[in-house]
């Protein structure tokens, strides 16, 4: 039996780094974990699915907007690597909500590196 070759994956992958960010509306020893070491699914348009865990999130507090958050707000920021199927656009579920879908020409102008920005 001879060895087969192993057609290399990268070159139908797309290496995508970033970070998810958060505000919350509460100071950071209060805020719960909304995008530190959270799951987060990758739909592609071409309809494949890749599930990744978030890093560790980094908090920051930030000034009380009074109005919305009398006792200060907080800033969670993590950072996140996937290796997606090359599809034409990509929509990521994290905590349950869906955010806006992303395409992959958008994410080329950016240099594949994408925030993800979670609503309040």
């Amino acid at each position: 039996m001879r060895p087969t070759a192993v057609p290399s994956p990268s070159a139908d992958l797309v290496a995508l780094r970033g970070t998810f960010v958060k505000r919350t509306n509460l100071p950071c020893p209060r805020s719960d974990y909304f995008v530190g070491g959270e799951t987060a699914i990758f739909l592609g348009s071409d309809g494949s699915a890749t599930t990744i865990v978030t890093h560790g999130a980094d908090w920051t507090g930030l000034p009380a907007d009074p109005p919305r958050a009398p006792l200060g707000q907080c800033r969670q920021v993590a950072p996140f690597e996937v290796d997606l199927p090359a599809a034409e656009r990509y929509v990521v579920v994290i905590n349950d909500g869906r955010l806006a879908p992303v395409t992959l020409s958008q994410l080329r102008a950016e240099g594949m590196r994408h925030t993800f920005r979670l609503p309040s």
